[in-house]
This record gives structure tokens, sequence and C-alpha cells, in this order.
């Protein structure tokens, strides 16, 4: 389905990339990269995965490697697709607490402090994309603590 695309994987802290994301995008070679070590994205990537993780615990990190967010942001200007859940969409905004992110997504994102969902959503897909064809459904998981306004 996939074959040849190079698709960036986020890594926010030791060795988290979501196992079932390589089964969904059957086809694509994962590059993993780290927000918090690396200065760019790789070479050569179509897609972009930044899932989840726990980007609170690295926020300060995070944050410092502008050149990293920066590379984000001017790669998602330009159109490179994107998947982004939980960690990896509060990385996308503006900032985390106050502290500085990418900023591709205007708001911010802060610890509510209590659980605020938990269960399940069906979402559907308006146009084709990186993971199902325009008009699929895909059922997620939703647990949410952290809020961005």
């Amino acid at each position: 389905m996939n074959r040849g695309l190079r698709v960036g994987a986020f890594k926010c802290g030791p060795d988290y990339i979501d196992p079932m994301f390589h089964s969904r995008i059957i086809g694509a070679e994962l590059v993993p990269f780290s927000p918090l070590a690396d200065s760019r994205l790789p070479e050569n990537i179509q897609g972009l995965y930044l899932g989840g993780g726990y980007p609170k615990l690295y926020a300060g990190q995070l944050s410092g490697n502008a050149s990293m967010w920066l590379s984000i942001k001017s790669a998602l200007t330009k159109g490179l697709p994107c998947i982004a859940e939980c960690g990896g969409f509060m990385y996308l905004t503006e900032a985390i607490a106050d502290l500085p992110m990418v900023g591709y997504l205007p708001g911010k994102s802060f610890d509510n402090g209590k659980l605020t969902r938990f269960g399940y959503v069906r979402l559907r897909a308006e146009k084709d994309g990186l993971l199902c064809k325009a008009g699929a459904d895909a059922l997620q998981t939703a647990f949410i603590k952290d809020i961005t306004y």
C-alpha cells in the first residue's frame, strides 16, 4: 500500500514509538528520530508521525531544542503530511504549560490535574490520508488529562 514511503517517527522519551503504528501503514519505512536529541528531521521523509509519550516530562528539553521545532514547523508549512496524537499533538502547539513548542498549531497545552475523558471515539476521514481513505472510520481510545486551548 505505501511501499517506498519513508515516515519520520517521533520518539519522546526512551524507545517510545507506538508499536501498532507500523501495522497501520504497512509497507512504509519508519525512520525514528528524537525531538530531544536530534537537531532536524530525518532526510527524505514523505510523512511524519508524532505519537504519544509524555512531553510534559521532557518539556524543558523539547522547548530547548529550537532547531528541531523549527525543522518540523518548516516541513509542515511546506505540506509534509503529519499524524499527531496525544503528546505529539501537544508538541505541535505554541506551548506546553509556559514553555514554547513547535507553534504550528495555535493554542497551548496544560495538565488539567484530573482525568476528564476516558473511553473511545469514532473518527471519519474527510479525505485520503496516510492511514485511510476518505470516508473510512477508525475507532480510537481517548484518555484525556491534558487540555489544549
